[in-house]
């Protein structure tokens, strides 16, 4: 029974050391370069996750979000989910504190 423990708890640690490193995805294709040339990225290549300026919701890969600079001061990326655009939630810059739509 004891052993039967063990080997449980260490399909456990497997399963969440397995888990903890799903922001590494497999990248199998070429990345064009603004030479006109290509590079080859590594196999594993960690993917950030965007989080909305309005909401701090994070967003989905195939979500329909947009990403632009502060109209303002033109140096914070602004990125908004496709619930606060319909919904017109309104975001603020955190350098110029510039309030938008």
């Amino acid at each position: 029974m004891r052993g039967f423990i063990n080997f449980i708890i260490v399909l456990l640690l497997i399963v969440i050391i397995i888990k903890l490193n799903t922001s590494i995805i497999l990248v199998g294709w070429l990345r064009k370069v603004s030479t006109n040339t290509t590079t080859k990225l590594s196999i594993y290549e960690t993917a950030y996750m965007k989080v909305c300026s309005s909401c701090g919701r994070l967003i989905r890969p195939d979500e329909k979000a947009v990403v632009f600079y502060c109209p303002n001061c033109g140096e914070v990326e602004i990125i908004r989910c496709s619930k606060c655009r319909k919904q017109t939630v309104t975001y603020v810059c955190p350098i110029c504190g510039f309030n938008g739509p």
